[in-house]
């Protein structure tokens, strides 16, 4: 009986012991569930509190680079139209429209003198519509094959007298045997007897200038700069030939849409777009960004 009592006295101490093992046991486990849980939501707090803040300074960082690139582009726009009314405002210009063979002999020399001074002017020229012409410094042939009526920058030319035009990239022409990649500032010229449209003057900007302008710019090895017209045509791209053959695409629509501002994309591959518009020539500087990368950036700059 003694024996009995003794056994059931002490299954009675185990069946304790297990019961507070198996309590403290739950307890841990609860302490450690807890835990994890508390430091799984610091961190995803942490987290988001560092993308939030990279994204921003991001933001902040590269639309100071596209302000700056968009002002360094007026410069050279504005430059440019300088001399295109220096010309086109020239006493011999007028009297070349009229027929004075002598004023254009004087008109030739300015233009040389022109492209004499700057690598960056790839052509200079007035073409009237009775079929008489001053091209560069008066040494390039014309390209009998140019069709300069049906030519995009000269149809926006005449549609818009009075007023410089500055055309999207693209492949000129009008001397024989050249073909270049350039950006056209032109303008219609008015006979100043009967007022009407005589003819045109442009100026063919080299687009590398341009290209170099946003090629100087760092935006990380997956980031670049790009730069749309008000119509969504493409000035220049890095990768041009690619959105030509449709193996690229941009988000050209959100660009114009932002006039000067940013936004970020969806997907796997989310970018930062932050866009400069230029009341000017009313093109779109675009800096696009990639998160992961300026995220991971800054993680390994935090380790360093």
């Amino acid at each position: 009986m003694k024996e009995q009592n003794r056994q059931k006295k002490r299954f009675s101490g185990l069946h304790l012991i297990s019961r507070f093992k198996s309590v403290r046991n739950a307890m841990l486990f609860s302490f450690c569930l807890i835990g994890v849980l508390t430091l799984a939501i610091f961190l995803l707090f942490s987290m988001s509190y560092t993308e939030r803040t990279v994204i921003s300074n991001s933001r902040e960082y590269t639309m100071q680079l596209v302000v700056e690139v968009n002002g360094d582009i007026d410069s050279y726009i504005s430059y440019m139209e300088n001399i295109s009314q220096l010309v086109t405002e020239n006493e011999d210009l007028q009297k070349f429209l009229q027929g004075d063979d002598e004023a254009g002999g004087r008109l030739q020399t300015q233009f040389a003198t022109i492209m004499g001074s700057r690598e960056d002017i790839y052509g200079i020229a007035v073409f009237c519509r009775d079929g008489r012409y001053i091209l560069n410094a008066g040494e390039d042939p014309v390209n009998p094959y140019a069709e300069l009526e049906k030519m995009e920058w000269y149809q926006d030319t005449m549609e818009n007298p009075g007023e410089a035009v500055i055309s999207s990239s693209h492949v000129q022409n009008i001397v024989a045997g050249r073909y270049r990649w350039v950006i056209t500032v032109s303008k219609a010229l008015t006979d100043p007897e009967t007022g009407e449209t005589a003819g045109v003057f442009f100026v063919d900007l080299n687009y590398s200038s341009i290209k170099s302008l946003c090629e100087n710019i760092d935006l990380g090895t997956r980031g670049y700069l790009f730069i749309v017209d008000g119509t969504g045509r493409i000035i220049y791209h890095p990768k041009q030939q690619l959105l030509y053959s449709g193996m690229k695409s941009e988000e050209i629509s959100k660009v114009i849409e932002s006039g000067t501002g940013s936004f970020l994309t969806g997907g796997e591959s989310r970018q930062l777009y932050s866009i400069c518009r230029s009341e000017k020539t009313g093109w779109s500087v675009a800096g696009v960004s990639s998160v992961s990368e300026f995220i991971r950036n800054r993680g390994e700059f935090q380790l360093a």
